[in-house]
């Protein structure tokens, strides 16, 4: 039985004037109409459908309405050119009413009853045998998804290796030491490994000291010796620290998975297929209200193309990437919930830094914590490269390295809420710009930073301009409770300027190995041990009107109250309000509320409210309770 859902109907009813819809649901048929009684099911027929509709000119918006249910893909779902719409009729593909949705590529496994003999018995800890079970996995491919897995945010998009998932969660690995925990070399106890035959089912995973380097590849003698003192290591894999429900173990000579359930109704999904949705070339689509998980590689993927949209979908348990946009021109991704990723919730990569072309997309109102599970350093919660895209108003946590990255030019994140990130890594910042020639005139204004670092709190910034960064502007942000809140490196001609700086033992630090270098440092209110610390004394071209007093430049700081203080003596002297961006929180996939979009002629239809929770802030940010 081919259990492919579609996701388009086959025939297009209408519905208001402007629009045709089509209704589809897990349990409807391809030869049916496609009407909220008669839905249809499979994606092959209802694609052709919908090219034949391209085919010709069309006046109207294509509304295909997915019901309540689990929509289960054999492969990727991949749209072109040929599935582009008009701008002023875009097609619209979304959850139903008050439904709940979700595509998976994930892989049901079947339970085959408890681990009770043999060598891999033997060698489970006491506490365990009885409760582990047994899964085959004859269909996917795995072994030589661990071979020499090197993580970097400038290698490709890669296939992860598997990935189990329950209840929209990502599974721990069987891990030494537990989970969360690594092992220091000259510091740690016994490897924990006695033989050849399961030495050779163990992978290594390590932290370098000096470079953060995160690199995943086989356990042996090679590798381990490779490592330096001071180096963090996990080994995963391991079958006798399988210690705790909801950890797992591959045997990959059997193709076996070895799980202990959480429950005894638990059921075990394996990410199966690459990437769930990809769009290829297309135009003026909009993907909404939609639960995303057990794909690979990617939830969605854009690659060119103009005028897309995904809102308010839930993206998880996703084995890299929640959502890519690659090239292309003016796409949106917003009101979406990304988390429980191998690697960056978001990733775009468009627009050309040397050319000086934006690419004009948008990242708004997102989201994102809980990601880089697996590719812990040099990945953040929103990657950015190339030129010219926004990010506004995102919330960003529970991140091991960065929170918001920034590679090329023109980019401006302003707005957004960055805490607990950097929690696994040195030399690192919640918001980190990328040293090169093309990183500059980069904007990062009025956002929120606090609580950065765990693991090395002294070289984890809130700000951190690297290397050759120039003329960026950091204005108007709020930062508190981390060692060092802006650090410029060997950076000039950027302006930090009417920022509000507490409870830090550096506020603005300018490092330079030139002695002739340019930064603006203006109008700042830093209440830490040390305001400012230059290396050189030609390091900053302009730093005036910056204070200690804050207390006196805003009404009460400590309670969020950053309007000017009425009786302050600096009112005039160039300090202005500022706002802290109300947190975006979003606790499960959200349900659609419109019933139907009308289109007025000539004009691209409202998208609408998707969330009957919706609460907006005095400032615009959208907060679900």
């Amino acid at each position: 039985m081919n259990i492919t859902t579609c996701l388009f109907g086959l025939i297009l009813l209408p519905t208001v004037p402007g629009v045709k819809e089509v209704h589809v649901s897990p349990n409807g048929d391809d030869s049916h109409a496609g009407t909220a009684h008669e839905p249809v099911k499979t994606l092959e027929c209802a694609q052709r459908k919908l090219r034949e509709l391209n085919s010709e000119s069309r006046d109207y918006s294509v509304r295909i309405v997915l019901h309540e249910g689990r929509y289960r893909l054999e492969q990727p779902v991949l749209f072109s050119s040929s599935d582009s719409a008009p701008e002023a009729y875009p097609t619209i593909i979304e959850s139903a009413p008050g439904e709940r949705v979700v595509i998976s590529g994930a892989e049901n496994l079947v339970d085959q009853g408890l681990l009770n003999a043999g060598p891999d018995f033997d060698r489970l800890p006491s506490e365990s045998k009885g409760q582990v079970h047994v899964y085959r996995v004859p269909n996917l491919d795995l072994k030589s998804r661990f071979e020499n897995y090197l993580r970097s945010d400038e290698t490709q998009v890669l296939p992860s290796p598997i990935d189990l998932f329950e209840n929209g969660e990502l599974l721990p690995i069987a891990t030494f030491p537990h989970r969360n925990k690594w092992a220091i070399v000259g510091q740690d106890n016994a490897m924990s490994f006695n033989s050849a035959k399961e030495r050779d089912a163990l992978w290594l995973h390590t932290l370098a000291t000096t470079n953060d380097l995160d690199q995943y590849r086989r356990l042996n003698l090679e590798a381990y010796r490779q490592l330096a003192n001071g180096d963090r290591y996990q080994i995963e894999n391991s079958i006798s620290d399988l210690d705790e429900p909801g950890e797992w173990c591959f045997n990959e000579a059997s193709s076996t998975i070895y799980w202990w359930p959480t429950s005894t109704d638990s059921e075990l999904n394996a990410s199966a297929i690459e990437t769930l949705i990809s769009l290829y070339e297309v135009e003026n689509t909009i993907i909404r209200g939609i639960c995303f998980e057990g794909a690979r590689v990617q939830g969605i993927e854009i690659a060119g193309g103009a005028h897309c949209i995904v809102e308010k979908c839930e993206f998880r348990c996703i084995g890299n990437v929640g959502i890519h946009v690659f090239h292309g021109e003016e796409h949106t991704i917003k009101d979406c919930f990304v988390h429980s990723t191998g690697s960056s919730g978001i990733r775009i990569e468009a627009g050309d830094s040397e050319l000086d072309i934006e690419a004009g997309h948008q990242c708004v109102n997102n989201s994102i914590q809980d990601c880089c599970q697996k590719h812990l350093c040099r990945h953040a919660g929103i990657a950015i490269f190339g030129c010219g895209v926004t990010l506004e108003h995102n919330s960003i946590s529970k991140l091991p390295d960065w929170g918001i990255s920034l590679h090329g030019s023109k980019h401006q994140a302003s707005l957004n809420e960055v805490q607990n990130v950097c929690l696994e890594t040195t030399d690192t910042g919640a918001i980190y710009v990328a040293g090169s020639e093309y990183t500059k005139r980069n904007r990062i204004h009025s956002n929120h930073v606090y609580n950065i670092g765990a693991f090395d709190t002294k070289n984890a910034y809130a700000v951190y301009l690297d290397g050759t960064t120039n003329n960026n502007e950091i204005t108007e942000n709020i930062i508190h409770d981390v060692v060092r809140a802006v650090v410029v490196r060997n950076g000039q001609d950027n302006h930090i300027v009417q920022n509000a700086i507490y409870n830090c033992l550096i506020g603005i630090q300018i490092e330079q190995q030139a002695e002739v270098a340019s930064n603006e440092i203006t109008s700042n209110a830093i209440a830490c041990r040390n305001p400012i610390v230059c290396n050189h004394d030609h390091s900053v071209l302009a730093a005036s009107n910056n204070t200690k007093e804050i207390e006196q430049v805003f009404e009460n700081y400590r309670t969020g109250d950053f309007r000017i203080s009425s009786g302050s003596n600096l009112t005039n002297s160039g300090f202005k309000p500022l706002h802290i961006p109300t947190p975006v929180t979003r606790k499960s996939l959200p349900v659609s509320t419109n019933k139907s979009v009308s289109t007025n002629h000539g004009a691209k239809p409202s998208v609408g409210v998707l969330w009957s929770d919706v609460a907006t802030s005095k400032n615009g940010v959208v907060a679900i309770e």
